[in-house]
């Protein structure tokens, strides 16, 4: 069974909800990232790096989502896009038509 854990980059970089603009700029400036996660008590939708890519879709089409953060136990571990998720989603559909088509054609698989 596939899972998002291939798909998402490096661990998330996070600021608290009271960082301002600026500290945040500096921030990602600083790590070189074009985003960073603000922390607060949001209840932002939560998956586990082992989560099936499917999965990851429907919550966000359920809860309007473009990014889900990715956590390992307590840890943060990183962030999904929708990008992510479709690419999972086309390499497992591309992944079944090749067995599907060495199957067929006796050929690989």
């Amino acid at each position: 069974m596939a899972s998002i854990e291939a798909y998402y980059g490096q661990p998330a970089i996070t600021v608290r909800a009271n960082a301002t603009a600026a500290e945040a700029g500096r921030l990602m400036t600083e790590r070189r990232v074009g985003a960073v996660v603000v922390v607060d008590e949001s209840g932002a939708p939560v998956v586990s790096p082992r989560e099936h890519p499917a999965r990851c879709s429907e919550l966000m089409k359920r809860t309007g989502a473009r990014h889900l953060l990715v956590r390992d136990g307590k840890r943060l571990a990183g962030v999904v896009s929708m990008r992510d998720v479709i690419r999972a989603l086309l390499d497992e559909r591309e992944a079944e038509v090749r067995h599907l088509t060495g199957y067929i054609t006796g050929i690989g698989g």
